[in-house]
């Protein structure tokens, strides 16, 4: 057992090859999903981003950038690559945050289990959460690295992508800069009326749906063993870590009050909780990723 703990605590792992392994996986995971789905889905969102010529309700027209890529190429595959193209990169770019390879890795997997940011976006690729996520990522391991001009070139891309996603930069970070994108939304787009209570009385349509699932089964289950790795180790983490988390969970869980949707719109708060889930001794990372895996069945909606 001895030889056994100090082979986990010494282990070495290359930076390239841990990010190629995450994005292996990754591809892995997409084409599974994709068969398990085994039909190209559509939800609620998905039907405004299909729209020909661009005239959507709010908030769907903030986000103009992914839609008017595929308008470009008049074709619903191209919906596909892009989700799982930006899922990939995006378990790739966790791999090469502050943290150690093995760290990364380890994160990255735990990512790609997550039901509302891996699985919800093979099932539905028409959406622009994964995309945005991904540019989010970016501008997120940008700052980390110190550079500035890449992470608000990157915020501007995710703001372009969903206007929600530079506040869940500056949560992640605790940099302003990585709010600057909110101004890359669609703010200046004409917005097209729809007769539908999701737009006409959100915040009632939002309490009304909730009515019977707002339990542990959709609010915390979801979570697989980052909830139990983050209620462990939360106290031991250093203050300002514990404050972006904080606040990234606090935007994430915000959001529920006002739209129909919910694990895919908190699980944005993840790449926060990164540095306190990872504080798990390696040795433990198999059984971890074992529990998060199989006894993780939430869909993601």
């Amino acid at each position: 057992m001895n030889q056994l703990e100090n082979l986990a605590t010494h282990f070495v792992l290359d930076r390239s090859i841990a990010t190629l392994l995450a994005a292996l996986v990754a591809i892995l995971g997409c084409l599974y999903w994709r068969w398990y789905s085994r039909f190209s889905a559509k939800n609620f969102d998905g039907q405004f981003y299909l729209k020909s010529d661009g005239r959507v309700p709010n908030p769907y027209s903030l986000r103009w950038l992914i839609p008017g890529i595929a308008r470009i190429f008049g074709n619903d595959i191209i919906w596909h690559v892009l989700s799982c193209l930006s899922l990939v990169i995006s378990a790739a770019l966790i791999v090469n945050l502050n943290v150690t390879p093995v760290q990364g890795l380890f994160a990255a997997l735990l990512f790609i289990g997550l039901p509302g940011l891996f699985r919800v976006n093979v099932f539905f690729p028409v959406l622009i959460d994964a995309p945005a996520f991904m540019f989010a990522l970016a501008s997120m391991v940008s700052f980390t690295h110190n550079q500035t001009g890449l992470g608000i070139a990157f915020s501007l891309l995710a703001g372009a992508s969903k206007e929600s996603a530079p506040i869940f930069i500056m949560c992640w970070t605790l940099n302003p800069l990585g709010g600057i994108g909110i101004f890359a939304a669609g703010w200046w787009k004409e917005k097209a009326a729809v007769d539908h209570p999701a737009f006409l009385t959100p915040w009632t349509d939002a309490r009304q749906q909730r009515k019977g699932v707002m339990t542990a089964q959709t609010l915390l289950y979801p979570w697989g063993v980052v909830a139990i790795l983050f209620l462990y180790y939360v106290q031991a983490s250093s203050p300002i870590i514990g404050l972006a988390a904080g606040l990234s969970l606090l935007v994430g869980y915000a959001q529920l009050f006002r739209t129909r949707d919910f694990v895919r719109l908190y699980q944005w708060a993840y790449p926060a909780l990164i540095p306190i889930v990872i504080m798990v001794p390696v040795r433990f990372y198999p059984l971890a990723l074992g529990v998060h895996y199989f006894f993780n069945t939430a869909k993601g909606v």
